[in-house]
């Protein structure tokens, strides 16, 4: 059981990729390989950022990930972030 519910009604690469450049607000993928144990993925768009121009820029940024955001696969963290994403756009709408 994934947090869409079920297999067919998970998300396609593409429509995860399309999500990310539309929604993520400057967040990033992180992983994380516990000191060699398993690998473990998260999405975060919280965090601190320098002011950003047209130009890539080198310098230090700071995301603060929630432990529940920790997710085995790389699309699990993608779709826990947009699970989240779409039920605090429902809240909004309220």
């Amino acid at each position: 059981m994934t947090e869409f519910g079920n297999a067919a009604e998970l998300p396609t690469d593409t429509e995860r990729l399309d999500w990310l450049e539309k929604h993520s607000d400057g967040g990033g993928i992180f992983n994380d390989d516990r000191w060699g144990g398993p690998l473990r993925w998260a999405f975060s768009a919280s965090g601190f950022s320098p002011v950003v121009d047209n130009e890539p820029l080198e310098g230090q940024w700071v995301f603060w990930v929630e432990r529940d955001d920790w997710k085995p696969t790389i699309r699990e963290a993608i779709d826990h972030a947009m699970s989240a994403y779409f039920t605090g756009a429902a809240d909004r709408e309220e």
